[in-house]
This record gives structure tokens, C-alpha cells and sequence, in this order.
């Protein structure tokens, strides 16, 4: 169907519409390019099915359903920094600048961990924050802000915490709550790094699980009423050691400190604190992942001053600088899972 052109030259006046007015409206509604730009500021409504966009060889159409509604609503479209593409639902199309929780969305095809274990993950990755963390390290804390995400070819991508030049500061990662627990076998393991540009000296380094959710300032990372397993060293310590103790809120326990004999580095490590046997045993290894599989540099077994059972603990993988001087913390994954 067209619409008819009148053969009339008249230009019309400000009182009467001539030819050439409606031959400028007729033209545009048959589908002549660029007569007019029409600044449409009244309400159009289509009927489902009727708004069809043309393709540019105008041979087919999309056609713009609307659903069965039963209200009025409105349908936004994001506000655009630049010219982009609208998502749709089968359309193959890389994803970006999206965060997507778990918790707000049913995510199929993903295996479903059992009820009887649970796990948490961090993965130094492009965005910091607790909201990269996953399952239970989700809504870690971030000491004393957001680290700076780096990578180096050797040792893959890492988020490097800085404490600044106040001594005492807690630099690295904790968390808010406590959650894991000795008898349900829990296992904490973490890859970490005290960068050779800041050095080992005048630090304090703590890689466990406390039932103190903030590790204090000082060298006694475990306190005689706390339970807990923690891996590291003192301002004084030349090498790495090992601190366990079973102290609970009612009862006063002196640490077991266990010296490794494993220099401090500036290379990465893993640190692995391990429960097992329903907990009557504690399995600690440290070991040097610069190659495939990672090399064990130290590892021992312990059954005695072990965590209070009924107690739960928290992670922390903290640095201080016990002097007024800058020092850093590489972080490159931690990773939680026990058996409830």
C-alpha cells in the first residue's frame, strides 16, 4: 500500500496546507529517506506484533512483541558511555562489566556441593573486594583498604596489600566471622608472598585460623584464650614457625611455638593447615609452588594443644610492619572446605 502524491505545486500559506505539505508528509509515510525528523513528544502505541524494524536490505523484518501484561510498565535501557549491543537471551555474545552473585541467581549447570561440605574461595583476580570471595570467604576484609592487582609470568596474578609507613598495621586479608571448625576437619590453605621490593624485615607475618577474627598487633598472634593454628613469623624470627593453641574464652593456654627451621622469603609460599582423623590431627606444610607439582619445603603432624573443638575459627592471612616503614603483602588465592 502507497499513499497518494498530489501532482499540486502549492506551497500553502500560514492559514491553508498546500500540495507540497502533504506530498513532504505522503512521501515520508512511503518510505522516502531522510524527508523529515519528526520529534514524536506524543503517546504511539502498537498493537503486539505491529512495530516491525526493517533490516537494512529492507527485505525482512524484526518484529517487537510485547508479553501478556497486565499492567502498565516501563522497560529502561541502561544509561550508555558509548555505542554498545542489547543482550539477549540465545544470542552468543562475550559478557562484560557484569556482577553476577550466587546468592541473587539460580546459576544451572553448575555442579551443587553436597550439604556435608562446604568450601570458599579467593582468587586474586581483576576486581578486589570482599565480593569476589566465594561460598564462605565471600565478604572478606580487606586490610588496611583495597590492594593493587599485579601479575608477574612466574608467579601469576596477585593482589599486593601495602601497609603504609604507620607501624603496627594489619595489612592483607581477614575476615568478619568464624566458621571453621577442628572437628568437622577443616581445611584452610593459602598461596602468599612478602614481595622482595618492601623485604622481610621489620615484619610479622600470620597465615591461619583464630578464633580471634582480628589478629592484634604484636608477637603473640595467639593469645592465651584463643584457639587456633597460625603460621608465620615474629619481628624477631628468622624463620618461618608454627603457633598452636588450644586456649578458649573460659581458659588460659600458652601457644606451642614450633620453629620450622625454614628461612624467611621473599618467594611465594603455600601455607597448608589441614584437620584430620574428625580432627585429632593437625597436618601443617609449607611448600614452594614455583613448580608443578609444588615442592614441600616443611611439613609436620601434631595431636596435642590442638584448637578447642565446638570452637570456630577465622581466616587471616595478615603482614605487619613493626616499624614505621612501608611493607607489603602478595596475595594469590586462599581456599577454605570442611566436612558441615
Amino acid at each position: 500500500m502507497s499513499f497518494k502524491v498530489s501532482a499540486g505545486t502549492s506551497a500553502g500559506d500560514s492559514v491553508k496546507v498546500g500540495a507540497l505539505d502533504w506530498n513532504k508528509i505522503t512521501t515520508m509515510l512511503n518510505g522516502s529517506a531522510n524527508v523529515a525528523t519528526v520529534p514524536m513528544n506524543s503517546v504511539w502505541q502498537w498493537q503486539d506484533g505491529k512495530l516491525k524494524l526493517r533490516n537494512p536490505a529492507n527485505t525482512f523484518n524484526l518484529t517487537i512483541r510485547c508479553p501478556a501484561i497486565l499492567t502498565d510498565l516501563d522497560l529502561s535501557p541502561p544509561v550508555l558511555t558509548a555505542s554498545d549491543t542489547i543482550l539477549c537471551q540465545n544470542n552468543i555474545a562475550v559478557i562484560k562489566n557484569k556482577f553476577i552473585s550466587s546468592a541473587d541467581n539460580v546459576l544451572s549447570g553448575i555442579e551443587v556441593l553436597p550439604d556435608v561440605a562446604k568450601t570458599g574461595k579467593i582468587q586474586a583476580g581483576p576486581v578486589p573486594g570482599g565480593n569476589s570471595g566465594q561460598g564462605m570467604l565471600y565478604g572478606f576484609i580487606d586490610n588496611p583498604g583495597l590492594p593493587v592487582k599485579n601479575s608477574d609470568p612466574t608467579a601469576g596474578v596477585y593482589w599486593r596489600h601495602s601497609s603504609g609507613t604507620t607501624a603496627d598495621t594489619n595489612t592483607g586479608i581477614s575476615c568478619a566471622d568464624v566458621f571453621i571448625r577442628r572437628e568437622w576437619e577443616g581445611h584452610f590453605k593459602t598461596k602468599i608472598r612478602v614481595p622482595s621490593t618492601t623485604g622481610t624485615t621489620s615484619t610479622r607475618l600470620y597465615a591461619g585460623i583464630s578464633t580471634d577474627i582480628s589478629i592484634s598487633p604484636g608477637d603473640t598472634p595467639l593469645a592465651l584464650d584463643d584457639s587456633g593454628v597460625i603460621v608465620g613469623w615474629r619481628s624477631g624470627d628468622a624463620n618461618f614457625q608454627v603457633f598452636r593453641n588450644s586456649g578458649t574464652n573460659t581458659s588460659s593456654q600458652t601457644a606451642i611455638v614450633v620453629d620450622t627451621g625454614i628461612a624467611k622469603t621473599t618467594a611465594p609460599r603455600t601455607i597448608d593447615i589441614n584437620f584430620t582423623n574428625d580432627g585429632d590431627t593437625l597436618n601443617v606444610t609449607i611448600a614452594d609452588p614455583s613448580t608443578m607439582p609444588e615442592t614441600v619445603v616443611w611439613s609436620d603432624s601434631y595431636t596435642t594443644n590442638l584448637p578447642q573443638a565446638g570452637f570456630g575459627m577465622a581466616p587471616s592471612i595478615i603482614l605487619q610492619n613493626s616499624g614505621a616503614v612501608n611493607r607489603s603483602l602478595d596475595f594469590f588465592y586462599a581456599y577454605t572446605i570442611q566436612n558441615v
